[in-house]
């Protein structure tokens, strides 16, 4: 019928339900007959509020409407309580901060940790982004850093409580993955964070044979995170100490991109360039990823230049340990760090977990999930906060991500 929506996977998409929010809908009449710059500026959707008025770059004013359908009974998507709803734009956070602490707006999105200590402790709320902040270790092509001693060694000797606590005021925790708790494939023993120990990685280091005049290369994009310097040379000290030198580059994302894209599937594109092969990465096949990883372990690098350790914050609002391996444990991805291409290895094991639902892929993303932190492919982990003013009498709690619902908001007397 004309009011059911007919989706086709070009792959299985057992979790397409918890994706489906990444696709935006227009209204095909409006799609048609307006160009892209109007849709810019004017979209029909089918939210619970309308735009009244844009002026751009001060303000947007929005109302209820009138004719929205609640989807469910979710308390996200009612109608809305709150009918009339101005949004400022301000890009000073110290400036968000001020407005709310002087009653001229009700809430104030990712004020920074620095606005802390500016506001009532009834004023401050701490949220999620979906985000956690890590350093991809390179886990191939370096003779170092692909030794698993040495990155259990990096990984116990960051005192990652500690730099939540002095830069960002406890306002996070600390993991020991990539994923946290509720998403699938998480548990509480495969998401725990390292103990910090720099005496045990001492010994790692000497029992790997660690070469002590080796310098690591860490590149990170500029402003990408708050306190985002001091969280690299608090990162870059606590290696130093236990004897592994780090010298970190803050660079633009171009510069940023082109290292982080040089990793396995480069390695794999080689290869097939070099066989005068014109398919892509993600077709080759096993033999051919054993190859590009044995011909660039021999070479010490694929055919551009990379970084041992790679500043990454790794979203996952599908609550899915899916959209991590398919980017970070896969020989064809051009920014993975690692790659087993082994017969029964974690390559041919990503397919099976990609495609089940259910227990099954709850059970198969532990797995993987347990894989990576017994390998200590990712450092420091660390949820990445967002800090919101909010007036006291607004009756509100932050999502695990960073969107905010306005119509799920209700003011108290």
């Amino acid at each position: 019928d004309e009011f059911t929506l007919d989706i086709n996977c070009t792959t299985p998409c057992p979790i397409f339900p918890n994706t489906a929010f990444f696709a935006n809908f227009t209204a095909p009449d409006f799609l048609a007959s307006t160009t892209e710059e109007d849709r810019a500026r004017q979209n029909v959707s089918f939210g619970p509020y309308k735009l009244v008025e844009w002026d751009f770059g001060v303000s947007i004013t929005q109302e209820a409407y009138e004719d929205y359908v609640p989807a469910g009974d979710h308390f996200e998507f009612q109608k809305p309580v709150i009918r009339d709803v101005k949004w400022f734009f301000r890009g000073e956070p110290q400036v968000m901060a001020a407005m709310v602490k002087a009653g001229e707006a009700d809430i104030a999105w990712d004020v920074s940790v620095d606005a802390i200590d500016t506001l009532d402790a009834n004023q401050i709320k701490s949220g999620g982004s979906a985000e956690v902040f890590t350093l991809d270790v390179l886990s191939m092509l370096h003779p170092e850093t692909s030794k698993l001693k040495v990155r259990q060694a990096m990984a116990h000797a960051i005192n990652c409580q500690e730099m939540i606590d002095a830069l960002y005021g406890g306002n996070s925790v600390c993991r020991g993955n990539i994923i946290w708790p509720g998403v699938i494939g998480a548990t509480e023993s495969n998401t725990a964070p390292y103990s910090f120990d720099p005496g045990l990685s001492r010994q790692l280091l000497e029992e790997a044979n660690y070469d002590n005049d080796t310098v690591l290369r860490l590149f990170s994009r500029g402003t990408r995170i708050p306190k985002q310097v001091e969280v690299l040379e608090a990162v870059q000290g606590y290696l130093a100490d236990v004897g592994v030198n780090v010298d970190v580059n803050i660079v633009d994302v171009q510069g940023f991109l082109d290292r982080r894209n040089c990793r396995a599937g480069q390695a794999v594109a080689d290869l097939l360039s070099d066989r005068g092969s014109t398919k892509d990465a993600a077709d080759a096949t096993l033999e051919e990823m054993q190859a590009a990883l044995a011909a660039a372990n021999e070479r010490g690098s694929t055919s551009c230049a990379t970084a041992e350790l790679i500043e990454n914050e790794p979203s996952n609002e599908t609550l899915d340990f899916g959209r991590q391996i398919t980017y970070y444990l896969n020989c064809s991805k051009a920014q993975s760090p690692f790659c087993d291409p082994s017969p029964g290895g974690i390559q041919e094991q990503l397919a099976p977990a990609l495609a089940a639902s259910g227990d099954e892929r709850k059970q198969l993303l532990e797995g993987l999930a347990d894989f990576v932190h017994e390998q200590a492919l990712w450092l420091t982990p660390f949820d990445l906060p967002v800090i919101y003013a909010v007036d006291p009498k607004l009756n509100w709690q932050p999502r695990f991500d960073r969107r905010v619902r306005i119509n799920s908001m209700t003011f108290s007397p």
